[in-house]
């Protein structure tokens, strides 16, 4: 998974004509700052991965709503795939219980009947 930095550098490109290349978007991105990767899905929208996040930021504010090559395309923020932040929310409470087992957190589990082995209640 990507962390939040590396999420910060990517940008979102909506209305790129499908027979544009790669190297033909990153030339036209390049304008903006130092083009680290581009993907190019060749369905209508493309990824423009940045050195830093100020140059993302510097490429949504000009290139947003701008044709290129002879389509008007949306620039915005690259957002985190749901099911990479579904499975980081999985990981970050497994830890927790890890880290803190329901064992400590002391009698909110007392009154739960199902909880205890059968016989001691």
């Amino acid at each position: 998974m990507e962390d939040q930095r590396d999420q910060a550098c990517k940008v979102f490109v909506h209305g790129v004509e499908a027979s544009v290349q790669n190297r033909n978007i990153q030339s036209v991105f390049e304008k903006c700052g130092e083009v680290v990767d581009v993907f190019d899905s060749g369905k209508g929208f493309a990824f423009v991965t940045f050195s830093s996040a100020d140059e993302a930021a510097t490429a949504i504010a000009e290139m947003d709503g701008k044709m290129l090559f002879g389509r008007r395309v949306s620039v915005k923020q690259a957002r985190q795939r749901r099911e990479d932040r579904a499975n980081e929310m999985i990981n970050e409470a497994f830890q927790r219980v890890l880290n803190d087992p329901p064992s400590v957190w002391g009698p909110v589990n007392s009154g739960n009947w199902w909880l205890h082995p059968p016989g001691t209640m």
